[in-house]
């Protein structure tokens, strides 16, 4: 039999649109008519559709796992790619063009897409760019569902998830994405043996981290996995890839072609069972990752998917302990509740998931142990403690200062006996972190007396300048900090008004302004976009006076400083790191200013739960202990260090960075950014002539010994 032209897209596409599968085979038996090769050629293309959810797997390390998904996945196993897509290309080794993309090499690729590796001349980066399957590309229905999946996946904004930069259906449906250089959880894995505690702690915490912000936005992964959790090189920060499989929670059950979906080893038993799902079903997985950290290997496994399944419905694990007797009780609890085989009597989110996971791994990097009640209530979040008098014995022990000399360490020795004669005035001692907010304003007024000067001054420009006192903290468990100085630090970050009146008088041209590139603006879909327009004067940047100066270079804060100080006679420059680090803790040894309950972030800072996409005037949250507002959010605010990524152990006074990186310490992170990013120990680098719409600055103004 002949068929007619488009016969068997046509019979797809109507098939695509029944989801049961028996109804779907009744179709099949009506519109095919006995014609064999026209049914084959229609189920051979619902095969693939079936698991063109892997679109989005794997961008920059291919999977190693060996694990067998009940997905159709159907290989080209032609070894001879056809690319006639893509563009002739000038640059020597590129494969060709896509667009701007000069498209370098092959990453990974399957019956249903193919990964490269890109460099994006607009932006001067290297990404990851999936196209849609050759076979696919003539199915309407399979491209919409490409763009409809991609775009959900590109809502999801988190550190600890794959960034999908661009959606375009044109010439060919693609995505671009962040290119993650590493190996995945699974590579690692399969190096041998489990992981340390520590490793553990932190893998899930990060790994839940990215779940919520995908929870957040109402799509559930489904295919949590090793092989799906990218360890970024040298840092080894986790990121969650390949939500190809992901759904809304509202459609989460089965894909279109009525094929349960996911990794049967690392599937929650209502998935299994083709039930409808919610955020839990992620939550069992991860667990089940968990598992595989502490033991070396997954939780449940089988000669076949069909037994997996069963086991993973009806089974419990082999107890933890009986593999790795060193993990702890606690630990296995909490991965006996990840397995609940109820979703109910898991836990409720994986919010509270991370900030478990991420106290206990802050008790054991600060404390050396972890010591949780004898029936732990695992449904309540465990807020975050340092506990100081434990690490702060052990540091002076390893040392052999004894706890006496800790407490004389800010404190001046007794002055000799002299004659009689007026007191010379007594130096404040340092703070040592931690105080209270009643003890930080004592210790500044204390420190305005000594100076003979007010505790907040205003400057020429209308800057509110706030005394910090010296003292002494941890920015790091390793990492003791001595600042031996006090100094002002501006109350706001810098604003429109501030920067213009700068521009005004010395006729500066910003980086963004003089190269004629422009600066970056992120829009509402994740799209990163840089163009002439995008400086500091766009009105989507500077919104209003009170508003913080954005889409600025690190060099553009600096002659800001340099062109201040010679206004007024005095040093202003940008704060070191650890002046930044000191100033925005202001006595807190918690994940914030204000302690470690995320429910408060929301009364201290703009961020993306609540800013609406931008930055807000400056002043409108809380301020910390010294007075100081928007530490944590609102616009990323520059240091005067450069970037180092791991920062130094032992003791230190005054630092500063190393002498040169290439890249400049941002801080605070922004309005963009999640409650994680704006931890007061988030820190990242950027290039000192780039800008972003969302990258601003305070300054620093030094003191004298004495006297203003």
């Amino acid at each position: 039999m002949t068929k007619q032209p488009g016969t068997v897209r046509a019979v797809f596409d109507q098939a695509l649109e029944i989801a049961a599968p028996a109804e779907r085979r009744a179709y099949l038996d009506r519109a095919c008519a006995g014609d064999a090769e026209l049914r084959r050629e229609v189920e051979s293309l619902l095969a693939a559709h079936a698991g063109a959810g892997d679109f989005l797997d794997r961008p920059a390390a291919a999977d190693s796992s060996g694990e067998t998904s009940t997905t159709a996945e159907p290989r080209d196993h032609d070894d001879q790619l056809v690319l006639d897509f893509l563009q002739p290309s000038s640059r020597p080794g590129a494969l060709g063009r896509l667009g701007h993309y000069e498209i370098l090499e092959i990453l990974g690729r399957g019956g249903f897409g193919v990964v490269f590796k890109a460099f994006d001349e607009n932006l001067h980066r290297v990404t990851a760019v999936k196209v849609l399957g050759p076979q696919l590309l003539g199915s309407a229905a399979a491209r919409q569902r490409f763009l409809r999946e991609a775009r959900n996946a590109a809502a999801v904004r988190n550190d600890h998830v794959v960034d999908i930069h661009v959606v375009e259906e044109q010439p060919i449906p693609h995505l671009v994405m962040e290119y993650v250089a590493g190996q995945t959880l699974q590579q690692k894995l399969d190096q041998g043996g489990p992981f340390n505690l520590c490793e553990v702690l932190r893998i899930g915490a990060q790994a839940a981290e990215g779940l919520e912000a995908a929870h957040r936005q109402g799509l559930i992964h489904r295919d949590v996995k090793p092989s799906n959790i990218l360890l970024e090189n040298g840092v080894e920060r986790v990121k969650i890839t390949d939500f190809g499989l992901a759904r809304a929670a509202d459609d989460a059950s089965i894909t279109q072609s009525g094929v349960v979906a996911g990794t049967p080893m690392y599937m929650a038993p209502e998935q299994a069972q083709g039930e409808t799902i919610d955020h839990r079903a992620d939550l069992f997985s991860l667990g089940s990752v968990l598992y595989a950290l502490c033991t070396g290997r997954p939780p449940f496994s089988g000669s076949s998917s069909m037994a997996v399944l069963k086991r993973v419905c009806e089974e419990t694990p082999r107890p933890i302990r009986d593999s790795n007797p060193d993990a702890p009780e606690w630990l296995c609890a909490i991965i006996a509740r990840l397995h609940a085989k109820k979703p109910q009597d898991r836990f409720a989110s994986a919010r509270e998931l991370a900030d478990l996971l991420t106290a206990r791994l802050s008790e054991l990097q600060r404390g050396g142990s972890v010591r949780p009640t004898a029936s732990p209530d695992l449904r309540r979040p465990i807020r975050r403690k340092w506990p100081w008098a434990v690490g702060a014995a052990l540091l002076l022990a390893a040392v052999g200062v004894g706890l006496t000399a800790a407490v004389r360490l800010f404190r001046p020795a007794p002055a000799a006996p002299t004659a009689p004669g007026p007191a010379a005035p007594q130096t404040p001692a340092p703070l040592v972190l931690p105080f209270d907010a009643a003890q930080a304003q004592t210790g500044q007024e204390a420190w305005a007396k000594h100076l003979q000067a007010p505790v907040e001054t205003t400057n020429t420009v209308g800057m509110k300048l706030r005394l910090i006192p010296p003292g002494e903290f941890f920015m790091t468990p390793q990492y003791r900090v001595r600042l031996s100085k006090p100094f002002r630090l501006s109350r706001y970050e810098t604003t429109i008004a501030q920067f213009r009146a700068f521009v005004d008088e010395s006729k500066y041209k910003t980086d963004a302004e003089s190269s004629g590139l422009g600066g970056i603006v992120r829009d509402r879909n994740g799209q990163d976009s840089q163009k002439p327009e995008y400086t500091w004067r766009d009105p989507a940047v500077a919104q209003g006076d009170g508003y913080p100066v954005g889409q600025v270079s690190w060099r553009d804060a600096d002659e800001f400083c340099k062109w201040l100080s010679r206004k007024e006679n005095r040093t202003y420059r940008l704060p070191t790191e650890a002046e930044w680090d000191w100033a925005c803790r202001a006595g807190s040894e918690g994940a914030y200013c204000f302690g470690d309950d995320v429910k408060e972030l929301g009364d201290y800072a703009w961020y993306s739960d609540n800013s609406e996409g931008k930055s807000h005037p400056v002043g409108q949250k809380k301020p910390n202990a010294w007075g100081l507002y928007d530490m944590h959010g609102n616009i990323a605010e520059y240091c005067q260090d450069w970037y180092a990524e791991d920062l130094p152990t032992g003791v230190r006074t005054d630092p500063k960075g190393p002498a040169q990186s290439g890249i400049r310490v941002i801080r605070s992170y922004g309005f963009v950014d999640s409650a994680d990013g704006l931890q007061s120990d988030s820190r990242a680098g950027y290039g000192p002539r780039g800008s972003m719409f969302h990258f601003g600055f305070r300054v620093l103004c030094e003191l004298p010994e004495k006297g203003e």
